[in-house]
């Protein structure tokens, strides 16, 4: 073979032994795409983005989910004793002023907690570690959404999640959760300010009826066995502050999920 044809060929022949590499170099950013909220990376393919992320698809305690009044709640079964169905457990917030921590990832805006603040849950003490927003509400009642919806997670001595939902819904201007929307921060930045003070007690209502059930958490790895505690009476916030979180987070919002044998209770 003459030196013009052969190297002619080179070109070829290095193409060729680089298409196995390109094929795994794709195969290994396929698996370790980010999650997010549209599209291919949407809740509709969590399960299949990560190993880890399975639970996503086919777990059968998934949350957020469509909660009606009075449903199932008399429907006696193994997961739900009558007794335990009767008689719920107040719930009691001993929430304490905190320096404003908040971090947005990309797919919420999170309030970090600082220790001290808790809440009681008959004789179980959670120790509320967050609070992250979501746009609109998650979970729905009667098949109806709100503007927006909080989530206060906690965790026990024994590791137990408990999560307490409250819907926020337009209204009046919120003034206490005014104080964090100054600060805002745009995506993949934190935002410390030690001299604004927050109490997370400024997103409660007064009135803390709830409806309770097991599920998981509503973003991968979608952990399960977590307590709900999504209470009736919604908050409040003004269009205004509505536009600005929905500035830094447009959508963020995962669909309902089945309910399969779950029973939902109220207080």
């Amino acid at each position: 073979m003459s030196l013009k044809f052969k190297y002619l060929f080179l070109p070829i022949l290095f193409l060729a032994s680089s298409f196995p590499l390109m094929a795994e170099t794709k195969s290994n950013d396929e698996n370790n795409l980010k999650w997010s909220y549209r599209g291919v990376t949407g809740p509709y393919y969590w399960g299949k983005l990560n190993d880890d992320f399975k639970l996503c698809n086919s777990g059968r305690n998934q949350s957020p989910i469509n909660l009606i009044p009075g449903f199932n709640i008399r429907n006696h079964s193994p997961f739900s004793p009558p007794k335990k169905m009767e008689r719920l457990p107040r719930l009691a917030f001993h929430y304490k002023l905190t320096p404003v921590n908040l971090f947005n990832d990309g797919n919420t805006i999170t309030l970090k907690y600082q220790p001290g603040s808790y809440m009681k849950v008959g004789g179980e003490k959670f120790q509320l570690l967050n609070l992250h927003f979501h746009i609109p509400s998650e979970h729905l009642v009667m098949g109806r959404s709100s503007e927006m919806e909080v989530h206060l997670v906690h965790k026990n001595a024994k590791q137990q999640t408990a999560i307490v939902s409250v819907m926020l819904r337009r209204g009046m201007r919120n003034r206490k959760l005014q104080s964090l929307w100054d600060y805002l921060p745009a995506k993949n930045q934190t935002k410390l300010k030690p001299r604004i003070l927050f109490n997370a007690r400024g997103v409660m209502p007064l009135i803390k009826s709830y409806f309770y059930y097991m599920g998981s958490m509503t973003s991968p790895p979608c952990t399960e066995n977590v307590h709900w505690y999504v209470l009736k009476s919604p908050g409040i916030l003004s269009e205004l502050q509505i536009m600005k979180f929905r500035y830094h987070i447009p959508y963020n919002a995962r669909p309902v999920q089945r309910l399969y044998q779950r029973q939902i209770f109220e207080k």
